[in-house]
């Protein structure tokens, strides 16, 4: 209420037809803004801007951890290759024979 009179007083100490008076709008306005600046720094913008530096901080730790192993990573890419083709050639070594073989007649019949 208070500001609402302090925002009248200029606009009716002014003269007919200026627009907009800048004696004392001007300071309040400016003031208001400051305040309202400060307070939304305090309440919104501190914690959230720590969440956001929290975060950071937690996803750049993990990330790190992650580059160190990866060493180990690679020692499992080559361990799981080499199994891959120990039982790829295993497979080939037990069906071979089984495709050179002729089936005999019994066997042409069931199948």
């Amino acid at each position: 209420m208070v500001a609402n009179a302090l925002y009248a007083l200029p606009s009716l100490a002014g003269e007919p037809g200026k627009i907009f008076d800048f004696n004392l709008t001007l300071p309040i306005i400016a003031s208001e803004f400051l305040l309202l600046m400060v307070i939304l720094d305090k309440t919104v913008f501190g914690p959230v801007g720590k969440a956001l530096d929290d975060r950071d901080e937690l996803i750049r730790s993990q990330l790190a951890a992650v580059g160190d192993n990866s060493s180990a990573v690679a020692d499992l890419i080559v361990r799981d290759h080499f199994f891959l083709n120990h039982c790829v050639s295993h497979v080939h070594l037990r069906s071979f024979p089984l495709l050179c073989r002729h089936p005999t007649p019994a066997e042409t019949l069931t199948n």
